[in-house]
């Protein structure tokens, strides 16, 4: 009497499983990471753009002649994060102010300086 073999052994089945876990197994840790990854730069994007808001509006309230804050030190409260801001006059150059912005999350420390003149 003949047996055929049709279908798949106990061996071909743990086999083929195991691949197909593998590579579900490296599928998630990639999609994972990725999720990750686009949330913190998303998070960082949001910083520099605050960043980026305060300096031009200092630069524009320098430029204005608004000069009651100049060689202060200010911290305001963001959206999970402080922002600190130092105005100070150059005393080199005349009618230049350096503008440092920080900000400062538990991940990120973002500085940002720039000069503007009146």
């Amino acid at each position: 009497m003949k047996y055929k073999n049709n279908g798949f052994t106990y061996v071909e089945c743990i086999v083929s499983l195991s691949i197909i876990f593998i590579s579900a197994s490296l599928i998630y840790t990639s999609i994972y990471s990725n999720y990750n990854n686009t949330v913190k730069n998303e998070d960082y994007n949001k910083m520099v753009n605050e960043a980026k808001i305060i300096l031009e509006t200092k630069k524009h309230e320098i430029k204005s002649g608004n000069e009651s804050f100049v060689n202060n030190y200010t911290i305001e409260e963001g959206s999970g994060y402080k922002i600190y801001t130092k105005i100070e006059e150059e005393k080199e150059y005349y009618n230049c102010y350096k503008i440092n912005v920080n900000i400062v999350d538990e991940n990120n420390n973002l500085e940002f300086m720039s000069y503007v003149t009146k």
